[in-house]
């Protein structure tokens, strides 16, 4: 099944993967987690899900912005499209 993975990295080491196939269960399953401690910082990841989830269901390519969601205290959240 085709899936999103958000990655967060912590000191350039992935210390937490989520998998899901919709934007929202990624974005509330890290914010269950505490994954996120800015405001804005969330609003940037969920419009990356958001991206990353219609191209899933348009089965087109997902291009992040850029590599890194965020970069704070040595944190960064990547997304990625994974297709079988």
């Amino acid at each position: 099944e085709d899936m999103i993975k958000a990655i967060l990295y912590q000191n350039y080491k992935a210390t937490a993967v989520i998998y899901g196939t919709t934007a929202r269960a990624i974005y509330e399953e890290i914010l269950r987690r505490d994954l996120i401690s800015r405001m804005e910082h969330a609003s940037y990841l969920g419009m990356e899900l958001e991206k990353a989830e219609i191209a899933l269901k348009l089965n087109k390519k997902y291009i992040p912005k850029s590599l890194s969601i965020y970069n704070l205290k040595n944190k960064v959240f990547s997304v990625e499209l994974l297709s079988n």
